[in-house]
């Protein structure tokens, strides 16, 4: 959260209340920015890694079970 006093951007601190951001502002702050922040993707990368190691982990017991049906 930025809050623009005397023309220059300041970053504020704010606490969340349910669904509503809550902060101390001046009397002199004339306009406020509000910035997302960056979503932490983590999680995803450790699941597509899991079906990665699974997807390959299967294509190569069909490729060992059809090289040993066919001797």
């Amino acid at each position: 959260m930025l809050v623009r006093s005397d023309g220059d951007w300041k970053e504020t601190a704010f606490t969340v209340d349910g669904s509503y951001l809550v902060f101390p502002i001046a009397g002199d702050a004339d306009a406020l920015q509000l910035q997302e922040l960056p979503k932490d993707n983590t999680p995803l990368y450790y699941i597509m890694g899991a079906a990665a190691v699974v997807l390959i982990t299967a294509v190569t017991l069909c490729i060992v079970k059809r090289k040993k049906k066919s001797k």
